[in-house]
């Protein structure tokens, strides 16, 4: 049966004309075993018969990547405004229906109505109560795998595969371009990335070092952060370039065309930049040999994110192992617990839901996962989401939300096929601080922060985050040019995938507003019992007449709110509300147990004087190497729960509703006024920032390029 969905072993001894599917698929004219992928028109050899550079080579009909690109350069997707105002309207009419039943309950005489309202809140508090309990258990789940394969040798786990044939590369042939993204970022956390990339762990029967073979590292700075950068560079090349294969420097050039300063466009040039050096034969091994652009992975970091010692390992036991290694992500879960016990309790609360939210979405329960800040793709990947435009144009440069944006993009041009491959290991980062402008008594922080005005980085941290709506305008415009059933993408029976991607992006955007009207429900309730209870002390005063004036009882008093508060619908809330609660203590259970699980690795991780950087164990002066990363470790485990249970109690809604629903609404209407295309405000700009700086949409100035700045390049091989 002719599936377009589905890779299938055929046997090609006369070449494409002695297949019944001659047309559609690519083959090479010899004896051998091909697989053919009959969605995308390429094709891929087992291991009887390795073929040549060219017939490995993805070939792309070109259709579904005429649909993802976008027709015509501009701030909006098609639909994308539409999509915005429709979002607004209901968003605003649910807030502005249950705001009204609380303000006005003079409006409202009929008991069913006030039950029907709780009733329906009710329900949307059973499925956060649910997402909640679902979220702790897959935390739970995440920790357990993690404590199974932390320490595992991947490369022994290769050696058995290749005993049984089940190998399709050879583990020296992977290599990983790592591409760290920074601006303004401290030369210290710079060092520390690369600590972790030194610390890859070797095999014991290799030559070299995993680093000196298998990464090359990418710094991607900023032009517009001047001489600064240069240094910078130069600075961390000469102390620990030497580690690697090859580190190259890229400097992006500021207002490119159909570009917006950030981490889109920084990495879009970055991989110009790489894919130039690739198609010139210029990226090599130490030895002088080219490295096979077939066999590299780009993975993209921030400028704090600190790998652990196992993750390249896997990445490459995958590569070589794994069928479909050209439609996989690698994403680590990322745990943003480096300075964990330093940020204030309200930022504390909103980083545990998101860790926890990775590891659900890392297990597969239920959830659709997408990438998040670190990850991984095969340059042939990236050829088949760029098309025509090869693997540098796989990542627009006028987008916030890139992971997203990639992520869907791909999706749509490999029909369907692209997907997330979770690593079950963490990745370190730092929590943006956060609650600069408030003050010790008001975010219970432990140091009182410099109070300059408009510099609450974490918020406008959230505020770009939340402004990944967009992409969710994006995956509708695609959808829409898909046509009916999406047939023009050639799905096929994948198309239920399309419906999980579609709910995972929605899930994201409105979870935040789900708890603002929970939360405002429970206002409601509580309202309903205080009239209930002062109609009721009403009724008991005593009737004492009084000459030539009569007291009116209260008209609010005329409806029986003890049948409203005792009916079905309060009842059904006020439980499920009790059930979000518990399942919130689940995930600070879980999200405890994950602090266990890796406070060893957390208080190793960037250490210079870790056995596998090859440092050795004193510096140049003969001291001690420092550690650059500072780890602070939590107390006795239970008493910890106790403590952020507490935290939750007095600081989650003030946490969800200031990191969470503000950004939201801020983000949609920047989405609305000015389109997808904002100014990239970066955390580390909101402390020098002028008031208000952090919640203005500027729009940034396109200009043709010139050079595509291209010679703004430095590389050492």
């Amino acid at each position: 049966t002719r599936d377009a969905s589905s890779c299938i072993l055929a046997a090609c001894p006369g070449g494409p004309q002695s297949l019944p599917y001659g047309r559609d698929s690519n083959c090479e004219a010899k004896e051998g075993i091909v697989m053919i992928d009959m969605s995308l028109g390429g094709t891929r050899h087992s291991d009887e018969r390795r073929p040549s550079a060219g017939a490995r080579d993805v070939v792309h009909d070109g259709t579904p990547m005429a649909l993802v690109n976008r027709p015509a350069a501009g701030p909006w997707y098609p639909g994308e405004r539409c999509f915005s105002w429709f979002w607004l309207l209901g968003t605003f009419a649910i807030t502005g229906w249950i705001l009204f039943s609380i303000i006005k309950p003079l409006v409202f005489r009929e008991a069913w109505r006030y039950n029907a309202t709780l009733a329906t809140l009710g329900l949307l508090a059973f499925c956060l109560a649910l997402y909640a309990f679902h979220i702790g258990i897959g935390a739970l789940h995440w920790t357990s795998k993690y404590r199974r394969t932390k320490d595992e040798d991947w490369y022994a786990r290769w050696d058995e595969q290749r005993a049984e044939n089940n190998v399709r590369e050879h583990w020296n042939d992977v290599h990983h371009v790592v591409i760290v993204t920074a601006y303004k970022e401290e030369t210290s956390n710079l060092k520390s990335v690369m600590y972790t990339l030194m610390a890859q762990k070797t095999h014991r029967s290799a030559t070299e070092r995993f680093c000196k073979r298998h990464i090359t590292l990418v710094l991607a700075m900023e032009e517009r952060e001047g001489e600064a950068a240069r240094e910078q560079v130069a600075e961390v090349q000469s102390e620990l370039g030497g580690n690697f294969c090859n580190v190259l420097a890229t400097y992006h050039p500021p207002d490119r065309y159909n570009e917006i300063a950030g981490k889109a466009s920084n990495y879009r040039f970055a991989l110009e930049v790489v894919s130039q050096q690739i198609a010139n034969h210029e990226l090599k091994y130490l030895d002088g040999s080219v490295i096979d652009e077939r066999n590299i992975v780009v993975h993209v970091a921030d400028g704090d994110s600190l790998y652990d010692p196992n993750h390249f390992p896997v990445v490459t036991y995958d590569y070589c192992t794994k069928l479909d290694k050209d439609y996989l992500v690698w994403q680590p879960c990322m745990l943003p617990t480096c300075n964990f016990w330093e940020i204030a309790p309200c930022v504390r609360q909103f980083g545990i839901m998101i860790s926890s939210q990775e590891m659900l979405s890392a297990t597969g329960w239920g959830e659709f996962q997408i990438p998040f800040s670190t990850y991984g793709l095969a340059f042939t990947t990236l050829k088949i989401i760029g098309g025509e435009g090869g693997a540098a144009t796989a990542q627009d440069g006028d987008v916030i939300a890139e992971d997203h944006h990639m992520f869907i993009k791909g999706f749509f041009a490999t029909s369907g096929q692209l997907r997330v491959q979770p690593i079950f290991l963490p990745c370190f980062n730092y929590t943006v601080a956060g609650c600069e402008c408030l003050t010790r008594a008001c975010c219970c922080s432990r140091r009182r922060c410099d109070p300059k005005p408009g510099c609450d980085s974490r918020f406008t941290q959230a505020s770009r985050h939340m402004f990944a709506l967009s992409e969710l305008a994006y995956f509708c415009s695609l959808v829409a040019r898909g046509g009916c059933l999406c047939r023009r993408y050639r799905f096929g029976r994948r198309r239920h995938r399309v419906v999980f991607l579609f709910f995972k992006l929605l899930k994201i955007h409105s979870v935040a507003y789900v708890g603002l009207w929970v939360t405002l429900g429970a206002v409601l309730f509580i309202s309903l019992k205080l009239i209930q209870i002062s109609c009721d002390d009403w009724n008991t005063l005593p009737i004492v007449p009084i000459p030539h004036q009569q007291i009116d009882r209260p008209s609010v008093c005329d409806t029986d709110f003890s049948t409203v508060t005792f009916q079905i619908g309060a009842v059904l809330f006020s439980t499920f509300t009790t059930l979000g609660f518990a399942g919130t203590v689940c995930v600070h259970i879980s999200f405890t147990r994950m602090l266990r699980a890796t406070q060893d690795a957390l208080a190793s991780v960037a250490d210079p004087n870790s056995i596998y950087t090859g440092l050795g164990d004193d510096d140049r002066d003969g001291s001690p190497r420092r550690r650059l990363v500072q780890v602070n470790r939590g107390g006795p485990w239970c008493g910890t729960v106790l403590q952020l249970v507490i935290e939750y109690a007095l600081f989650g809604f003030m946490s969800s509703l200031y990191y969470g629903t503000v950004p939201s609404i801020i983000a949609l209407l920047k989405l609305i006024r000015h389109g997808h295309r904002l100014k990239y405000v970066s955390a580390s700009e909101a402390p020098g920032a002028q008031p208000g700086a952090g919640a203005r949409a500027l729009r940034t100035p396109l200009q043709p390029p010139t050079n595509g700045g291209l010679n703004s390049v430095q590389a050492r091989t």
